[in-house]
């Protein structure tokens, strides 16, 4: 069977005007990454990228950008406007304000349950299903390709979606596999034309060295 290896970006700017580029740490993180796929020999012969900047400078560091295949269907959904329509439309925007990470993770986890049960009336870029689908879709791409290692470059809920796909989870439960993915962690399946099989699940053996586990983060 051929193998496809889903790697969640680094460490994103959170906090900042721009979400959507690496921070130092994140950077670090996706050499790191890089220097472990080269020490144990883990070459692959395609490489796709989401469409996102962080995507993109996590995988750089593996490969050149000009052999890595973009495709939007690894993109993360626009969790900024859905997180923007549930506090909103639920009145939660003095939470939002407080500017309290463990608030903020909360807010995030409500809106997105709210959201996969069409509960905000708010016009969103997707729906739930709309996102769930394009995830199937660009998984199903490299299902029925010739290939036999694959890297994706993605993000923490393209990620879950794509696991919850192939194990039938809820999205309760997608959600909850969401918000446990580490920056630069290793997702492992086995795939051939009939469908995908889960080997490994937030794998950061990478940082597993006690001088490196500062580098274990969330965002």
């Amino acid at each position: 069977m051929a193998e496809l290896f889903l790697v969640r970006h680094g460490q994103a700017s959170l906090g900042t005007d721009n979400y959507d580029q690496l921070s130092d740490k994140g950077s670090r993180q996706a050499a790191i990454l890089a220097e472990y796929f080269t020490d144990n020999n883990i070459v692959f012969d395609q490489y796709i990228s989401g469409a996102m900047q962080r995507h993109k400078q996590t995988i750089s560091p593996i490969v050149d950008t000009s052999k890595t295949v973009i495709d939007h269907g690894w993109n993360e959904f626009d969790f900024e406007a859905v997180i923007g329509a549930y506090v909103t439309e639920f009145d939660k925007t003095h939470e939002l304000e407080s500017g309290n990470k463990k608030v903020i993770y909360k807010l995030l986890k409500e809106a997105m349950l709210q959201w996969s049960q069409c509960n905000i009336k708010q016009s969103l870029p997707e729906t739930w299903v709309e996102f769930n689908n394009r995830v199937s879709n660009a998984a199903s791409t490299i299902r029925l390709s010739n290939a036999k290692r694959v890297l994706v470059s993605s993000s923490g809920g393209a990620i879950a979606a794509f696991i919850g796909s192939i194990l039938n989870l809820t999205p309760s439960h997608v959600i909850n596999l969401n918000l446990q993915i580490r920056n630069a962690s290793i997702h492992r399946f086995f795939f051939n034309e009939n469908g995908f099989q889960l080997s490994e699940f937030n794998s950061v053996p990478h940082f597993s060295s006690a001088e490196l586990k500062e580098f274990i983060t969330y965002s």
